[in-house]
């Protein structure tokens, strides 16, 4: 038996939380010690059962703002840094494993056998294309700032990763890191426990969008896609973010009011995507996206831009790997998902087991 534990910014109801919470409560159903520190106990939307040890910290507000290149650990007074530590002292874990993303920042103060997990290029390194010679320079100089940091945080650090896009770009910018691989994987078991018995399974819509409504999940390419795919049933877009009243006038503008149905944020959208004949993911970025393996495990194809190694990695297997788009291309989003609705490709049992938590779990038991 291992002692665990997990060092978590807050449960706001991310696919970062909802991963964190989903291996703890396996690892600790495998027969091991778990904690959960949160940074930030508040406003929690992300579910957790009530036999899992979760501690709420409630660190200073001002470490969990602003960008990773700021060194926020300077927000900390000494008195609360000690407090944490003795927290950490008293759990006395065997592995801490700290993410996402402000967690990074107790990086000087946490000792042992530490891993610093991250999701997504929240590292700021990569850089934007096809700007012009201001915005580039801008970028620049926040590519570099990032750059700097992320060398201060990780040089001689361990990371897990969710891809193999964010271990490459790790390798290639930070010195003398372990950086291991482990793509995420889902919890059949709380997918099926959060759809009610009896609850209605007829599918509603032809497509539905489920993420944050923001520039990087491109939200209006998915609408754009399902207006200009032929289909002349509904989509469902589950999420809520900067973009939603932007979007509500792109969906006037298309006249598809009557088409699209704005469901809002909602803490298990699994039995909307069970009532969606497809599941369309439209981002320009993703580390290993829950919402895809949860979407495949209902048995709902997905259509996705192929936008990391993560992405194509779950679905790369059989039939499914008809629904890999190339990145940014629309009309080739459009097309595909009117053919995945009208022909929809076979997941196979399988499929759906190379994305299951049991398999993460073991990588995790190797830390």
């Amino acid at each position: 038996m291992k002692n665990y534990l997990f060092i978590q910014d807050h449960l706001y109801g991310g696919g970062a939380e909802q991963i964190c919470i989903d291996i703890a409560v396996k690892l600790k159903n495998n027969g091991h010690r778990v904690t959960v520190l949160l940074l930030d106990g508040t406003h929690i939307r992300t579910q957790y059962p009530a036999d899992l040890e979760v501690i709420k910290f409630n660190i200073t507000p001002e470490f969990l703002k602003g960008s990773i290149k700021k060194n926020k650990l300077k927000n900390v007074s000494l008195t609360q840094q000690n407090e944490l530590k003795q927290i950490i002292d008293e759990l006395n874990p065997d592995t801490i494993i700290a993410g996402h993303s402000h967690a990074y920042w107790l990086s000087p103060i946490l000792t042992g056998n530490v891993w610093f997990w991250v999701h997504g290029d929240v590292l700021g390194l990569v850089m934007k294309k096809n700007l012009g010679f201001f915005k580039y320079l801008e970028a620049l100089k926040k590519f570099m700032q990032c750059k700097k940091a992320c060398n201060y945080l990780f040089k001689g650090k361990q990371l897990i990763v969710v891809n193999q896009d964010i271990a490459a770009l790790i390798h290639h910018h930070i010195k003398d890191t372990t950086v291991k691989v482990i793509h995420n994987g889902i919890d059949i078991e709380r997918l099926a426990q959060n759809i009610a018995p009896h609850a209605a399974t007829e599918k509603k819509w032809e497509t539905i969008f489920v993420g944050r409504l923001s520039e990087e999940k491109q939200p209006d390419v998915a609408i754009k896609a399902f207006a200009a795919s032929g289909l002349t049933g509904r989509m469902a877009i589950v999420g809520d973010g900067p973009m939603l009243e932007e979007l509500k006038l792109l969906v006037q503008e298309l006249k598809l009011e009557n088409r699209i149905d704005f469901l809002g944020w909602q803490t298990q959208p699994n039995q909307f995507i069970l009532q969606s004949r497809s599941l369309i993911l439209s981002s320009r970025t993703e580390g290993s996206p829950l919402i895809i393996a949860e979407a495949l495990s209902l048995n709902v194809p997905a259509v996705a831009y192929n936008c990391s190694e993560g992405v194509e990695y779950q679905l790369s297997s059989g039939e499914l790997s008809q629904g890999l788009v190339p990145l940014n291309d629309c009309e080739a989003l459009s097309k595909r998902l009117y053919q995945v609705v009208t022909q929809p490709y076979v997941i196979q049992e399988q499929d759906i087991q190379r994305l299951s938590i049991s398999e993460m779990a073991k990588a995790f038991e190797e830390l």
